[in-house]
């Protein structure tokens, strides 16, 4: 079950303050963002894509 609509932007920004902020393994950031973002479910449609890019993009870095 998704969160609330109306608490999807505090999720998201708090998503991405523990990214910013955590200073584990990437390995282990990529894997806890992409389930917690897939938990969010921001998007009506395309969540596994967007969340696989992030995966990628963390372990980019």
């Amino acid at each position: 079950m998704t969160p609330p609509a109306n608490q999807i932007n505090r999720l998201m920004v708090d998503l991405l303050d523990w990214l910013n902020d955590s200073e584990v393994h990437p390995l282990i950031q990529s894997s806890v963002f992409h389930y917690e973002f897939e938990f969010i479910h921001s998007f009506a449609d395309g969540n596994g894509r967007m969340g696989r890019l992030w995966q990628t993009l963390i372990l980019s870095r």
